[in-house]
């Protein structure tokens, strides 16, 4: 999305690896060539995130990154949530509807 967003202008990322490096997603939502429009729909489980502060925090801090570059964003923390197709499938609703935003 961000990094072809002339092709991509709406994208989903369930349980993204945010973590795995924060600093080069960080530059690389700093720096892309945004469409206006522009959609993204972002999610974790609370399970998967356990007592992990660290990733709390980085998800929420990427996700302010993203807004103030104004791609319009729905994220979301899953209650009971896991890193698990069936977790996933159970959020295939929300993503639809962000992904459609503005689209009817």
């Amino acid at each position: 999305l961000l990094q072809y967003n002339d092709t991509f202008s709406r994208a989903a990322a369930l349980s993204p690896s945010i973590w795995v490096s924060p600093e080069k997603l960080s530059g690389l939502v700093g720096r892309a060539k945004l469409e206006p429009g522009t959609v993204l729909y972002m999610d974790y489980g609370s399970q998967e995130m356990g007592s992990h502060e660290g990733m709390r925090r980085e998800f929420a801090e990427m996700c302010s990154k993203i807004m103030v570059r104004g791609i319009h964003l729905t994220s979301r923390l899953v209650p009971g949530g896991t890193h698990s197709e069936a977790s996933w499938e159970k959020q295939l609703p929300f993503v639809f509807h962000t992904l459609m935003y503005e689209l009817d």
